[in-house]
């Protein structure tokens, strides 16, 4: 039975019987140091390798979408300058086509 007073809770919750083998708080080291630590450290060596691996993965990943971000730059520039040449002629087109139609208006 627990009692609960201020977020602190007091009392056995049955964990006592529920020990895993090989865990540091029951299982079968015998006072040897083994419980599987070897086969854990060689575990962890593993994933650590697979997880350099990924990493390096990535990093790669990472480096050619600069390189292909830096090239659509490049072109949306090389677009801008090529649209702008494009407003200014349509824009004295308007202009001077506008200024036609009041002289004629205005003429005659």
């Amino acid at each position: 039975m627990a009692i609960k007073d201020n977020n602190i809770a007091y009392g056995t919750f049955g964990r006592r019987d529920k020990r895993v083998p090989g865990s540091h708080n029951g299982g079968s080291n015998n006072g040897s140091g083994g419980g599987g630590v070897e086969a854990r450290i060689a575990r962890l060596e593993s994933d650590v390798h697979h997880i350099r691996e990924s990493i390096s993965d990535i990093k790669d990943g990472v480096k050619d979408v600069r390189g292909e971000i830096k090239d659509v730059r490049d072109e949306i520039k090389d677009h801008r300058k090529e649209t702008y040449s494009h407003f200014k002629w349509l824009f004295g087109t308007i202009v001077v086509g506008v200024a036609g139609i009041l002289f004629r208006m205005y003429t005659g």
